[in-house]
């Protein structure tokens, strides 16, 4: 669960962060100084396994991109994508809605009882 869903503009704890859980965040494509959402992670437990890696991780290294996988595509599919470190504006943990479940690893949920004895006349 959320426990703080402030805006935070620290680099160094979306690098952290993106590795662990799933993660909104803000930047602005370099190509057209778009503001662009995402939603997205670097956590093998979330990303689908058709999406995995393979690779021996060849491909030129370019330091100032951060490659992430994205659910948040509203025009293409999930896949891979990268942003430049600089053009982050900022991230907050992620709280899926209620047709992202899958997004998340399974957990059981929380007994609430007093929204069960709701009358409903």
């Amino acid at each position: 669960m959320v426990k703080n869903n402030k805006l935070n503009h620290s680099l160094n704890a979306l690098l952290t962060n993106l590795p662990k859980r799933v993660v909104r965040f803000y930047y602005m494509k370099t190509s057209g100084g778009e503001l662009r959402e995402a939603i997205g992670t670097k956590s093998w437990e979330h990303i689908p396994a058709d999406y995995r890696p393979r690779g021996n991780g060849s491909k030129t290294y370019k330091p100032h991109l951060v490659r992430y996988f994205e659910f948040n595509a509203d025009a293409t599919p999930h896949g891979w994508r990268s942003f430049s470190k600089y053009a982050l504006i900022g991230w907050c943990d992620y709280v899926p809605g209620p047709n992202e479940a899958e997004i998340l690893p399974y957990s059981e949920p929380e007994d609430d009882d007093e929204d069960e004895n709701v009358n409903n006349e």
